[in-house]
């Protein structure tokens, strides 16, 4: 520890309250609400997606924010992003509250702490990963375990070291996010023109054929819908293996095992187009195709589809994906918000425009050369973001160890 730091658990410094409810009673004013929702994921604090609510007057006013103070999540969350992010309120006009999936700590005394200081040292706890053991998952719902959060233990500086370090680290992390925002930015120009592409190509053209997508398969099947096991012999795909980019992404595999006389109905072969007909709204419709020579076996939530000879699965793929973006594929989905399905016999339904052989061919060498392309720039730009998240780190650590 830096001569003249010490360490203070966070609840000997801040008062805590518990995010607002809903009002029952009138009178009522109209208030905005900050939700996790409107945390990013460096912790800082988005309006563009704020909610107003009504709630009691007398409720409100102990639930009011002030500048300065912290909003914690304390519900939600994930497994790979865990509840814990701070963010700093730093709005100095308006009525703002908090949801009841967070907590506001104040300071108690700014004289000894600032609070920009303090979010940025609650940040790098974050960071870090000291909030993951605080975290609990019963009710299929994250929870911070608050009274633990609150014994964090934060560095005390003078109160001068601190605006150093935190003029530092607001200069450090704006070149940061600067980096991050470009290589965000190339990576969003890239799928953009990518998709500019892909509709551009699979424009229907003068010679080319409509049908129903049935009237070009040779075979369309259910996958299976025994559960997988530990010690079981194929490969099993789920609607998990199937990406939004309309490829098949092979991590995260289980296995099961299947009598052979159904394996002729749930197995895949390479060139198989694989629809994912159940899951949310926005991801049902999603298709790759199969490509691998190894045999595998598809799950019940998957359908198998083999075309003629007259239509490359690429092309398919890349038609069916495109039909999904555009929300051709919406009025065929039934069901609710969070298991939403398109049957077999609608799929059938789906208009398929393709020209020849030859140049279905064409335009796939052209999209998958483009895609590569993308791809690789996807994978620079990840690299990128995790460069400036790792630097973050760095320096977050340099700064509360007394590094800096």
């Amino acid at each position: 520890m830096k001569e003249g730091w010490e360490m203070v658990k966070l609840g000997k410094i801040v008062t805590t309250s518990n995010g607002l409810w809903k009002g029952k009673k009138p009178p009522y004013i109209n208030i905005a609400v900050i939700r996790n929702t409107n945390f990013t994921k460096d912790c800082k604090l988005r309006l563009d997606e704020i909610e107003y609510i009504d709630a009691e007057e007398k409720h409100f006013l102990t639930r009011k924010l002030e500048y300065g103070d912290i909003i914690i999540e304390k519900s939600g969350g994930s497994d790979k992003q865990p509840v814990g992010r701070p963010v700093l309120f730093n709005i100095k006009e308006g009525n703002f509250s908090y949801s009841n999936f967070t907590s506001r700590i104040r300071i108690i005394d700014n004289k000894i702490i600032d609070s920009s200081f303090l979010q940025k040292a609650l940040y790098n706890h974050y960071i870090k990963g000291s909030t993951f053991p605080l975290q609990s998952n019963t009710t299929g719902i994250h929870n911070l375990d608050f009274k633990g959060y609150l014994e964090l233990e934060i560095p005390l500086p003078p109160l001068e070291e601190q605006n150093r370090i935190v003029s530092i680290l607001d200069a450090s992390f704006e070149k940061i996010d600067a980096l991050k925002k470009n290589a965000e930015e190339n990576l969003k120009n890239a799928k953009a023109l990518f998709q500019q592409v892909l509709a551009q190509e699979l424009k229907p053209k003068e010679g080319w054929v409509e049908k129903k997508l049935g009237e070009v398969c040779n075979n369309i099947s259910y996958g299976t819908s025994l559960p997988s096991s530990e010690n079981g012999i194929y490969k099993y795909l789920r609607m998990n293996n199937i990406t939004l980019d309309g490829t098949l992404d092979l991590n995260n595999l289980k296995y099961i095992t299947v009598p052979d006389k159904e394996l002729a109905k749930c197995m895949v072969e390479k060139g198989d187009l694989l629809f994912n007909r159940t899951n949310s709204h926005e991801l049902v419709g999603k298709s790759c195709v199969f490509e691998n020579d190894e045999k595998m076996v598809i799950a019940g939530y998957i359908i198998r589809i083999r075309l003629n000879k007259e239509i490359a699965p690429k092309f398919a793929n890349y038609y069916i994906n495109l039909q999904r973006r555009l929300g051709y594929l919406k009025p065929l989905i039934v069901g609710a918000v969070h298991q939403a399905n398109i049957s077999a016999k609608s799929i059938q339904t789906i208009n398929f425009v393709y020209p020849t052989l030859e140049e279905q061919h064409r335009i796939v060498a052209i999209l998958d050369t483009l895609s590569e392309k993308c791809r690789r720039l996807e994978q620079v730009a990840q690299q990128t973001i995790r460069e400036c998240d790792a630097l973050k780190q760095s320096i977050l650590r340099q700064a509360f160890s007394g590094e800096l």
